[in-house]
C-alpha cells in the first residue's frame, strides 16, 4: 500500500517551498535536493504538484512521495477489467507478484500493457496501491496519476475499498458465519458465505466460499480457512495432504469503492477461474462413479 510521507504546515510562513522544506524531510536535506524533487513531481502541495515558488500557508499539507523508479515492462498481456484516465483495475494471473524486486510482476507487466509518459502528472507506468499473493488471482488497482495513487492510498488505509474473494475449501462448512482469529497478534475479521458444495473422494466435501475480509492482514484469507477447520484447496502453506502442482484456489473477485477522484460509485466484478468449477466436476464425478450418487 502506499505510504508517503506527509507534513502540516503549523504556522505562518513567507518562504519558498525551495527553502522552507529544508531538514523537514530527511531525504530533503539540501535546497538542491528539494529542487530535484519537486522538478521529479515528487513534492505535492495539498494534493497538486507542488511548483519552486510555491509558499505553503497556515494549514497547507505537504506530500513527499517516493522516487521513481524505472521499471523495465515485462511483455505478457493483461485482462483489464475497468479503466479511466485516474486508475486501472486488471485480473492478476495466479503465480505472479504483484510487485517488488522482480522483473516478472504485475507492476512490470503493466508497464507493458499501459504505458504512460509521466508527464503533467501522470506515472511512467501504473501502480500497483495493494497487493495479492503471488499465488492469489484476482482484481488489483493501479493508478495511473500522482494524485490518484496518493488518493487510493488512503482510501485503502481507511478501509474503504470493500473486496469480495472466492475460495474453495476442504470440507464442507457451515452455511454462513465470521472467523475472527488473530494474524500475527493482531486482531483479524472475515466473513464469509457458502455457495455451493460437492462431494469429494479425498475430501469428503469441498465447498464454495465467498470470503469478504474487513481487515488486511497478511495471508488473512488462507489462515482464517485453515484455523477455521477448512484450508482452502492447494494451499502448500496452510493445508496438509492437498492437491499438488494445480495453484492455489483463491482468487480476488469484486471490488466496492467510491471513486477518490470523481466520487462515482465503481462496482467490479469478474467470475471465479475455470479451474474452480472444472475441479468441483470432476471431484463429484469421480465420487458418483464409486458411490454411484451424490
Amino acid at each position: 500500500m502506499i505510504n508517503p510521507k506527509e507534513h502540516t504546515v503549523p504556522e505562518a510562513n513567507d518562504q519558498r517551498i525551495t527553502d522552507y522544506l529544508i531538514g523537514v524531510f530527511a531525504e530533503l536535506p539540501t535546497k538542491s535536493s528539494i529542487k530535484k524533487a519537486i522538478k521529479a513531481d515528487r513534492v505535492l502541495l495539498n494534493n497538486r504538484q507542488a511548483k519552486s515558488a510555491d509558499i505553503p500557508k497556515t494549514g497547507s499539507t505537504i506530500t513527499l512521495l517516493e522516487s521513481k523508479s524505472a521499471i523495465k515492462p515485462y511483455p505478457i498481456d493483461l485482462e483489464i477489467v475497468h479503466e479511466d484516465e485516474h486508475l486501472i483495475i486488471v485480473n492478476k494471473p495466479p503465480g505472479l507478484p504483484t510487485s517488488g524486486n522482480f522483473y516478472r510482476s504485475l507492476e512490470s507487466a503493466l508497464g507493458h500493457v499501459r504505458p504512460l509518459n509521466g508527464s503533467n502528472g501522470q506515472l511512467h507506468s501504473p501502480k500497483p496501491v495493494h497487493r495479492l499473493d503471488s499465488l492469489t488471482s484476482g482484481l488489483i488497482i493501479a493508478a495511473k496519476t500522482i494524485n490518484a495513487r496518493l488518493l487510493l492510498g488512503k482510501l485503502f488505509e481507511a478501509g474503504d475499498v470493500r473486496k469480495t474473494y472466492h475460495a474453495l475449501v476442504m470440507g464442507r462448512t457451515p452455511e454462513f458465519g465470521t472467523m475472527n482469529f488473530s494474524v500475527d497478534g493482531k486482531s483479524a475479521n472475515t466473513q464469509f458465505k457458502r455457495l455451493t458444495e460437492v462431494r469429494s473422494i479425498k475430501n469428503d466435501w469441498l465447498t464454495l466460499l465467498e470470503l469478504k475480509p474487513k481487515t488486511g492482514r497478511t495471508h488473512q484469507l488462507r489462515i482464517h480457512c485453515s484455523e477455521s477447520g477448512y484450508p482452502i484447496y492447494g494451499d502448500p502453506l496452510y493445508a496438509k495432504d492437498t492437491i499438488r502442482n494445480k495453484g492455489l484456489f483463491l482468487s480476488a473477485v469484486r471490488l466496492q469503492f467510491v471513486h477518490p477522484v470523481t466520487n462515482k460509485e465503481v462496482d467490479v466484478k469478474i467470475s471465479s477461474p475455470s479451474k474452480f468449477e472444472n475441479r468441483m466436476n470432476n471431484e463429484q464425478k469421480r465420487w458418483i462413479r464409486k458411490y454411484g450418487h451424490n
